[in-house]
C-alpha cells in the first residue's frame, strides 16, 4: 500500500512508466523507519544506514564484520522484543473490546 502510494506521486498520467520507479520506491521504503520496529528496514538487514557513495568491495573477511555480524545480531533481537510488545499492545486493546463468543448447540439455527 504504501508503495502505491509513493507510485502514484511520480508515474506518468498513463500510469505506464511505473517500473522505472520500483527501485526508487523499494530504496525509499527500506530507508524509512517502521513503527512497529523503530528502525528502517535497511537498518533493521545491515546494521547501519546507506551511503550514497560507492563503497570498494572488501576481498577478505575482517574483523570489522565480525563485529558488524554482532551487531546485527543484537538489533534484529531489539527489532523482536519491540515487535512483540507492539503485538502484546495489539493483542491487549483487541482483548478489551472483545464481547463473548456465543455459545452455539447442535440444532441452534444461526
Amino acid at each position: 500500500m504504501i508503495l502505491k502510494m509513493y507510485l502514484q506521486f511520480y508515474i506518468n498520467h498513463r500510469q505506464n512508466d511505473w517500473e522505472d520507479w520500483l527501485d526508487t520506491a523499494e530504496f525509499a521504503y527500506n530507508n524509512h523507519w517502521h513503527s512497529g520496529t523503530g528502525v528502517s528496514p535497511f537498518y533493521a538487514n545491515y546494521g547501519y544506514h546507506p551511503v550514497f557513495a560507492s563503497v570498494p568491495a572488501l576481498m577478505q573477511p575482517s574483523a570489522a564484520a565480525t563485529i558488524h555480524a554482532k551487531l546485527l545480531s543484537s538489533i534484529h533481537e531489539e527489532c523482536r522484543a519491540t515487535l512483540r510488545l507492539v503485538q502484546q499492545r495489539q493483542q491487549e486493546h483487541y482483548d478489551c473490546h472483545k464481547g463473548e463468543d456465543p455459545n452455539f448447540q447442535p440444532g441452534d439455527q444461526v
